[in-house]
């Protein structure tokens, strides 16, 4: 062997091992990043409210509203987890088939509604209806939107969001649910989140009490 081969051999003996260990401490630092924004990325879950039915007792004949509650959970693997931001969901219902009915934005019911209030009566303001459909949702925290409406004494029920407000009664007859079962495909969309939920509609009778949401798996 020549002398300026055993100097090549002499030098990778030198320069592999560090070079080696130098690539496993990036790979591991890489990997631990990961993981660790992955553990502290937002935990969602969601879930019919246990308030429901929500009756606007002011109103005649009485009406009611039924919820879905978004929750992200405080912590994974005792990391507290992320808030999400700038969370929009989607409502996607279908028959019982799974026919594609409409689809429609969620307003957060902790975001106001697009409404201008005068002394004499409640105008509606289209110009509203967007910051209704964005909000934070912090560790730990729960936050819940409207899915239909139903009147009193009524066999249908509504599809309800801000754009509601925007019809009589809150009634889009574009969204408008006869007595039956339906399916809402939930879509949350958020800068640093997407989660997707199912959930059985059941719309038994002309009762506030006949609304009935069940999450289901998907």
């Amino acid at each position: 062997m020549s002398q300026g081969m055993a100097q090549v051999l002499d030098f990778l003996r030198s320069f592999l091992p560090n070079f080696i260990g130098f690539l496993s401490a990036i790979i591991v630092a890489i990997v631990g990043r990961m993981l660790y924004d992955r553990w502290r990325s937002p935990k969602l879950n969601a879930y019919p409210s246990k308030s429901d039915p929500a009756v606007a007792e002011h109103v005649t004949p009485h009406c009611a509203f039924y919820h879905i509650v978004m929750k992200n959970e405080s912590k994974r693997l005792r990391l507290m987890v992320n808030p999400v931001q700038n969370a929009r969901v989607k409502m996607l219902f279908l028959n019982k088939n799974g026919k594609y009915l409409f689809r429609i934005p969620a307003k957060w019911d902790f975001r106001p509604e697009p409404i201008n209030y005068t002394k004499s009566k409640k105008v509606p303001d289209p110009s509203l209806i967007p910051q209704g459909e964005l909000l934070d949702i912090n560790p730990g925290s729960e936050e819940s939107f409207c899915v239909c409406i139903k009147h009193e004494g009524e066999d249908e029920i509504y599809g309800f969001n801000a754009y509601s407000y925007l019809h009589p009664d809150w009634k889009n007859p574009g969204w408008k649910l006869n007595k039956g079962e339906y399916y809402i495909h939930i879509v949350l969309n958020a800068a640093n989140a997407h989660k997707e939920f199912r959930f059985l509609l059941r719309n038994g009778g002309s009762s506030l009490k006949d609304v009935e949401l069940k999450k289901l798996d998907l």
